[in-house]
């Protein structure tokens, strides 16, 4: 399965370009902002999209992103798995919550994740990882994430 990260301005060009691949798109937004506004020029290959909103906040709160969440992706996932080439997961940026999501799918579908945190262009929201790897019915090896975010931490410190 591809998995592919885009920021909100990366994902709106997507939308207007015809794509050969089947693609299901998970749409993170900020509490504050409207889900960003795709196109139908492309419309025969995105087969799906999910847009929520909840912020960029690595604590529990009514504002972060919740189990209900992380289950609805998994369920949105679940629904299209068999039809779609490719997910892409946007959020604001394409940093963090999206960066977290798909690490969490990656794992789950390609049984590997470094890919993410080995790229400083990321740096993925660890709630929204462990939210997700729960969901998705995956092992929390709290040591492991440990040191997937201290990799990550430092190459995101040099850039």
């Amino acid at each position: 399965m591809i998995i592919e990260i885009l920021s909100r301005e990366n994902i709106i060009k997507y939308s207007k370009k015809p794509h050969n691949e089947q693609s299901i798109i998970i749409s993170i937004s900020d509490m504050q902002n409207e889900d960003p506004k795709l196109l139908k020029a492309s419309s025969n290959s995105i087969i799906g999209h999910l847009k929520l909103n909840f912020d960029d906040i690595e604590v529990d709160g009514k504002r972060s992103m919740t189990k209900e969440h992380a289950n609805t992706i998994t369920s949105f996932i679940s629904k299209f798995k068999d039809k779609a080439d490719k997910i892409i997961v946007n959020c604001e940026a394409g940093i963090r919550r999206s960066a977290a999501i798909a690490a969490a799918i990656m794992l789950h579908f390609n049984g590997d994740d470094w890919e993410i945190f080995k790229n400083n262009n990321y740096n993925p929201n660890i709630l929204c990882y462990k939210k997700m790897l729960i969901s998705l019915n995956e092992d929390i090896d709290e040591i492991l994430i440990l040191e997937k975010i201290k990799y990550n931490k430092s190459l995101w410190e040099e850039k």
